[in-house]
């Protein structure tokens, strides 16, 4: 299962076997060389049209820091695609893709742009 602790208190669960995917979205500005992340956020996607939130980017990221990667998307339409290591570029996709590694589960990179 995957859980989040506030102190020793968990917030929330949820059983591996219920999650189909990992979905990585983020809003990013139509100039492809800005790595600047608008808005992000993370969700576990349980099927049936039906998502729960993990995480979300509490303001707009720079990314000075995240991997580069020559293989970024695009920047013409808003696009689902699989994400996989060798197109990272912001350190939210990082954080996903981390948790679909470790729970064995597809990874969706959800692209809208701004």
């Amino acid at each position: 299962s995957i859980s989040a602790y506030a102190g020793k208190s968990r917030k929330w669960q949820q059983s591996v076997p219920d999650i189909q995917s990992i979905y990585v979205s983020e809003m990013v500005k139509k100039k492809s060389n800005d790595p600047t992340v608008e808005h992000g956020e993370i969700n576990l996607h349980l099927g049936g049209g039906k998502f729960f939130h993990v995480m979300q980017q509490g303001q707009a990221d720079t990314n000075d820091t995240a991997p580069r990667s020559a293989n970024k998307p695009r920047r013409q339409a808003d696009a689902i695609m699989p994400l996989t290591r060798d197109m990272l570029h912001s350190h939210l996709q990082s954080i996903g893709l981390h948790i679909a590694e470790a729970l064995h589960a597809p990874c969706w990179y959800d692209m809208r742009i701004k």
